[in-house]
């Protein structure tokens, strides 16, 4: 921690989360570093946190806390703190960092013999929740920092150093458990942190995995304008292709029917110029191939599988749902998941399609690593090009998947890297006409949240790195879906 506290930059890109810097509420961070590297100093501590909101909104809310750390990513118990001098509602610039802690923190350590009784009446409310009851949180009355005309001060003497002792009797007191480092191992390897470093940036990362790129399929639900020449196409199914599964089986419950498809079959993959030149591998523009669309209608679950070479058996990597829309949005038994979906998972899984859109916060985790291509998916100039809603979202995971990758994807030409993937569509074939479309959305949004876990793919979100299964066959993957599909 004190290496990370120590570096400027490393501080601001290693510790502070966005909710750290919010929450200073313009203080600049390099005060609020100089004041961590006091208070780590005298309490050892190497966890800290910026929750995102304490309840109730518009209530005061923590730069960072300390405390002890579950494996949900929150920090519980005997916690303390910084905080700034503003309310969430006041418009003035911050004057002052103070430190806060809980009640029973403050009293605890009184109790131990740590400070004297006349040290506990240096505290003061903070956040009071109600007029009567008593005061949950407090706030030291002196500041650890303060601004002044000639800038910001940062000190920590108090009367007869109290203050110290007080901190200092903080040590070992938040010592997370094996469960939860081993949970955080694979964040903490992404920042390439040790155990003695869990920082706001960690834990905002452990906790709320990419959510302005969510690697979801709910971001595809949005109902579609009907396309005149869509609807012409189908009606000369001459004209059309029909598209051949390497396996097809129903089912012998007869709910759902079963089909695999080779992506080379599916698409077509043509040169395209990347978004710019340091973005050189994305170069690909993945288009769908002139199919019949009946294979790929109907309400239902799909598993994406990955091979890196011929001679490997495909694995699963991402799981997702198709249900031609949101609840109350037309048929459930319509729509096309080639079109809607897998044309933008072939394009994100490989990061090489030339119109892959990512968020904030994957760009900043791709800059960790500068030796590598994907860095250049950091660069502010680059930002504005590829940070945003292009239709073609990569959340983190599946960004890190294709850098796990690399070595195969990195130059394989478009045609080679449909070679790799592979399709598995557990479709829906009863339930329609004995529930309404909607209640057949819900059913398969909540099979896909079971599968979800059972097989832990490595491109899902909500799949922690690390914890990933690498094993999992199209015949897995079609047990669980039919079994999740028909409870």
């Amino acid at each position: 921690m004190n290496e990370v506290l120590s570096d400027t930059s490393l501080f601001e890109d290693h510790f502070c989360s966005p909710t750290t810097v919010k929450n200073l509420r313009g203080v600049p961070t390099q005060v609020l570093q100089e004041v961590l590297l006091e208070l780590h100093q005298h309490t050892a501590c190497n966890i800290f946190a910026s929750p995102r909101l304490w309840t109730p909104a518009g209530s005061e809310q923590c730069v960072v806390v300390a405390g002890s750390l579950g494996i949900d990513g929150r920090t519980r118990g005997k916690r303390v703190g910084l905080c700034v001098d503003r309310k969430a509602y006041d418009k003035v610039s911050p004057s002052a960092i103070y430190l806060w802690a809980n009640t029973e923190c403050v009293d605890q350590i009184t109790a131990d013999g740590a400070v004297s009784h006349d040290f506990e009446k240096m505290w003061v409310s903070w956040r009071s929740l109600s007029e009567t009851g008593p005061a949950k949180y407090l706030r030291l009355l002196m500041p650890v920092a303060r601004k002044s005309n000639s800038g910001w001060e940062v000190s920590f003497d108090s009367d007869r150093g109290e203050l110290i002792a007080f901190l200092t009797a903080l040590r070992d007191r938040y010592e997370p458990k094996p469960a939860t480092l081993k949970a955080l191992s694979s964040t903490l390897k992404l920042f390439g942190h040790s155990n003695e470093a869990i920082t706001p940036a960690v834990i905002d990362n452990y906790r709320h995995a990419d959510e302005d790129a969510p690697d979801t399929d709910a971001e595809f639900d949005q109902q579609k304008p009907i396309s005149i020449v869509r609807n012409l196409s189908r009606s000369k199914p001459a004209l059309r292709e029909r598209a051949q599964p390497t396996d097809a089986d129903t089912d012998d419950t007869s709910k759902v029917i079963i089909r695999r498809f080779e992506a080379h079959t599916l698409f077509s993959a043509l040169p395209k110029v990347p978004p710019a030149p340091s973005l050189s591998f994305m170069d690909t523009a993945f288009s769908c191939r002139n199919l019949d669309a009946e294979p790929f209608q109907a309400a239902g679950l799909y598993g994406i599988f990955f091979k890196a070479s011929a001679e490997q058996a495909p694995s699963l990597i991402y799981v997702g749902l198709y249900r031609n829309g949101q609840v109350g949005s037309g048929p459930v038994f319509g729509g096309n998941v080639l079109r809607d979906r897998w044309v933008k998972h072939i394009a994100t899984c490989s990061m090489r399609g030339a119109n892959v859109g990512i968020g904030k916060r994957t760009a900043q985790r791709m800059r960790l690593d500068p030796d590598h291509d994907f860095a250049a998916l950091g660069q502010p100039n680059v930002a504005e090009l590829i940070v945003k809603d292009t239709g073609f979202n990569a959340g983190e995971n599946r960004a890190l998947f294709a850098k796990g990758q690399w070595s195969v994807l990195r130059d394989a030409t478009g045609e080679d890297i449909l070679q790799l993937f592979s399709f598995s569509y557990v479709r829906l074939s009863a339930f329609h006409g004995t529930e309404s479309d909607d209640q057949i959305r819900r059913r398969v949004s909540a099979a896909e949240d079971r599968v979800k876990i059972d097989l832990a793919p490595i491109c899902n979100g909500e799949t922690l790195l690390g914890q990933h299964r690498t094993d999992v066959t199209p015949e897995q993957f079609e047990v669980s879906a039919t079994f999740a599909l028909s409870g």
